[in-house]
């Protein structure tokens, strides 16, 4: 598990979207992103449940799974 903090428009979620490899919609990405040398063409492929981005929700909303 990852946990970045950041001010808003720091650049945590364009961040955490990218190691996630949800880079779709950005106008270009340069650079390679490797997994333990494996490329993201790759990763998409066959590992696509192992990295994972969760949008953020309200204290409100994860408070369910905190109460006993």
């Amino acid at each position: 598990m990852c946990l970045v903090l950041g001010c808003p428009g720091s650049g945590c979620t364009t961040f955490l979207k990218t190691i996630a490899n949800n880079r779709q919609g950005y106008a270009n990405v340069s650079g390679n992103v490797l997994y333990a040398g494996i490329d993201a063409e790759e990763m998409r492929k066959y590992y696509k449940g192992e990295v994972v981005y969760n949008q953020e929700g309200s204290w409100l909303d994860l408070s369910q799974y905190f109460v006993n």
